[in-house]
């Protein structure tokens, strides 16, 4: 059921099992929320996170999001500037039905990116060029 929140109570009364004639228990089900491996759910927002190689995170990409929706839809992203780990980014509209909503109004999709950063060390040769790249030509340490 999208949009019930875990511990939500449903509750079918009269169609448990009968204690007497025409009268039954009521069923009641306390729904719970299973982790999903891509999205993680905070009210009626949704959190995804975007593992970003350090070039791409400097030069720009192209990240596409399948959504949960019934029919499969993709949220495409296009970013032309440069990312952190500070970085997020917001997509209204596109988080989880918000259950007492009857107009159908949603959550917001909250995108945060993750930089992939070398772990090694650079020679001095890589840093020579990263350098001279990014302005920083003839800086020594």
């Amino acid at each position: 059921m999208l949009g019930f929140k875990a511990g939500t109570r449903i509750t079918y009364s009269g169609e448990g099992d009968e204690v007497e004639p025409g009268l039954a228990e009521n069923i009641v089900f306390v729904l719970r929320e299973v982790k999903h491996d891509r999205f993680v759910r905070e009210g009626d927002d949704l959190h995804y996170e975007i593992n970003v190689p350090l070039v791409d995170s400097l030069c720009g990409f192209t990240h596409d999001i399948v959504m949960l929706d019934e029919q499969e839809r993709i949220k495409r992203l296009k970013k032309k500037v440069p990312v952190t780990n500070k970085t997020t980014q917001v997509i209204a509209g596109e988080g989880m039905p918000i259950s007492k909503s009857k107009s159908g109004e949603k959550g917001d999709l909250i995108v945060s990116f993750v930089v992939d950063f070398p772990d090694y060390e650079l020679n001095d040769e890589q840093k020579e060029h990263i350098h001279a790249a990014l302005g920083g030509a003839g800086k020594k340490e």
